[in-house]
């Protein structure tokens, strides 16, 4: 048994069009879907524009990518298995050959197929291939150290792998730094001695696009003090790149499962 949570913040048209609709044509049923909003007044407005057919339950978290993903781990059990997507997917798809994908619609043995890989290699964190191009996407699952983005995740549950929340980067506190992503896989592949990764499955989507979302309060220095930060942290696993966007990046470097 699984739950499906969507975290969204100021996004309920997006979210609509994109990730509930492609739902809606998968095998998920509704009752599993639960989004997770920021406040009364997003629950409010989620909530009238919504199906209400289309989702189990909104619930109140947390502001911030970082702090919502905590609240969700911390309110559920340990050993729950959480599979997180964003809120603005247009689908998520299968590598048919070099150049083809198929869209996936019975995601719901996916899910559960991922879960029971990850158990039978003893790791509790999974994600894709981070973009949908099928030349570039492999046959195969991985359970070395490569980088898990965000947007597709699944976890069994715990309450000992979490985000930091400002303690250590004091960008997050008013929400200008991510790098999320990273110092989640990171932090999982430390406490597991690896990761899993399905290669042959993506999401389509647009990062940092659209209104709502992290964008609304990240920025140029959030990110590069979240940068130095894990980068200072973990350099064993890291390099520092600066982007044509004018934003610091990190590139994970490769390293065998243990």
């Amino acid at each position: 048994m699984y739950k499906l949570i969507i975290p969204s913040f100021k996004r309920h048209k997006t979210l609509k069009e994109k990730t509930l609709n492609y739902l809606s044509k998968t095998n998920i049923p509704s009752k599993n879907i639960f989004i997770y909003v920021a406040n009364e007044e997003e629950k409010t407005i989620y909530k009238d524009y919504l199906d209400s057919n289309s989702y189990a339950e909104i619930v109140v978290g947390k502001r911030g990518i970082p702090q919502q993903r905590n609240f969700i781990q911390k309110t559920h059990k340990i050993g729950e298995h959480i599979f997180m997507l964003d809120d603005d997917l247009k689908s998520i798809s299968t590598k048919v050959n070099n150049k083809k994908l198929m869209q996936i619609e019975d995601l719901e043995d996916f899910i559960n197929h991922a879960f029971n890989m990850c158990k039978k290699n003893k790791v509790r964190y999974f994600g894709t291939y981070p973009v949908d191009n099928p030349f570039f996407m492999k046959n195969n699952i991985s359970f070395d150290l490569k980088y898990i983005v965000g947007n597709v995740i699944g976890v069994i549950n715990n309450h000992d792998v979490l985000r930091d929340e400002g303690e250590e980067c004091k960008a997050r506190l008013d929400y200008t730094a991510g790098k999320e992503s990273h110092e989640m896989t990171i932090k999982y592949f430390i406490a597991d001695k690896g990761i899993g990764r399905f290669n042959y499955v993506a999401p389509t989507c647009v990062y940092w696009g659209g209104e709502g979302g992290h964008q609304v309060s990240r920025n140029a220095e959030g990110e590069k003090q979240a940068t130095e930060w894990l980068y200072n942290k973990y350099p064993q696993y890291f390099k520092k790149v600066l982007r044509k966007n004018g934003m610091w990046d990190l590139v994970i470097k490769r390293t065998k499962k243990a």
